[in-house]
């Protein structure tokens, strides 16, 4: 049985729709996109428990990843919020490399995962490999977004700007059956507080 990880990764950047926006208790904004893919891992999480045998858990597992591979933005995105979950030097070049957890605190929790982020940096079964050509994601040493960032530190609330790097075909995101971890090229980011549920 193809089994997902307890941490379900991706990389993301929030992209604003004036429309659907929708608001967490303490007033932070949350784009639909990303509140979307809470649900959607909510959702199979869900079914992924209540399935009767592994038989229909594998075709669960699938179901989620055609879905959930699907939501993720395929244009630049804006305002989405995220926690730092780690900021760590880049070798050898120094720049920053940054993941953020993503998810909003209406997940609930089961046998696909518990968790949604996405990073600026090779990991979690993303690679050159399975990606699209892109130039760099790692924030470069002295630029404005590294003087910024590498103030940050775990647990700190940010609202962030940037691109999904895409995968390089639906099918390589589909494989990706260890994790959900997206490649990410952040933009803009900047801090409103730490430790703010979402």
């Amino acid at each position: 049985m193809s089994q997902l990880p307890t941490a379900i990764t991706l990389a993301l950047i929030m992209g604003v729709c004036s429309a659907s926006i929708s608001w967490a208790q303490n007033g932070v904004q949350v784009p639909a996109q990303q509140r979307e893919l809470t649900h959607i891992l909510s959702k199979y999480n869900d079914l992924h428990e209540s399935a009767p045998n592994n038989i229909q858990r594998d075709k669960i597992d699938l179901e989620f990843r055609k879905e959930f591979c699907a939501a993720i933005p395929k244009d630049g995105v804006s305002g989405w919020v995220g926690e730092v979950n780690s900021i760590d030097n880049n070798s050898p070049d120094k720049g920053i490399r940054l993941s953020l957890e993503v998810h909003t605190q209406d997940l609930s929790s089961g046998g696909l995962g518990v968790e949604l982020s996405l990073g600026n940096y090779y990991a979690y079964g993303v690679d050159e490999q399975n990606t699209q050509p892109h130039g760099s994601t790692v924030i470069p040493v002295n630029s404005p977004l590294y003087n910024t960032v590498s103030m940050f530190r775990s647990g700190d609330t940010v609202i962030f700007s940037g691109t999904f790097i895409p995968y390089s075909s639906p099918q390589a995101c589909y494989d990706n059956d260890t994790t959900y971890f997206s490649l990410f090229r952040f933009s803009a980011i900047r801090k409103i507080g730490w430790g703010i549920t979402f």
